[in-house]
């Protein structure tokens, strides 16, 4: 008698085993793709998503979504910071963004008229300056 028992092939019935690259995910995670984005990439349901996520790294999607989550948030912001050398509608919008930079809107009625000028509150700082 035999030490190895064959299965058979009843008993090799299941779903085949999903092959989840980790630094396919990882990548994935840092580009922002959702649940539902990775598990279509990796032809699987978001449950084995998750459930390879616990195993993987003993954690949650969402815990491990956030940990390469923020590599790809430093990518943009490196981007962007690049950009705005060049580009200065970038420029602006970075200032807003993290200088609490601001559009200030005056009204101007000395010629008779009503105007309404919109300066930017960069420009009005550089002036400032001079």
């Amino acid at each position: 008698m035999s030490k190895y028992i064959r299965k058979t092939d009843a008993e090799n019935m299941g779903r085949p085993k999903v092959d989840i690259n980790r630094e396919q995910f990882e990548e994935l995670c840092s580009l922002f793709c959702t649940l539902s984005d990775i598990s279509g990439f990796f032809k699987c349901s978001e449950d084995t998503i998750q459930n390879w996520c616990k195993n993987e790294y003993g954690e949650t999607f969402s815990v491990v979504y956030k940990m390469f989550l923020g590599a790809g948030k430093t990518s943009l912001r490196r981007n962007q910071f690049a950009l705005s050398k060049t580009n200065a509608t970038m420029a602006i919008w970075l200032g807003k963004q993290y200088l609490d930079q601001k559009d200030i809107q005056y009204m101007d009625s000395t010629d008779g008229g009503f105007n309404v000028n919109i300066y930017n509150d960069l420009e009005n700082r550089l002036n400032d300056k001079d």
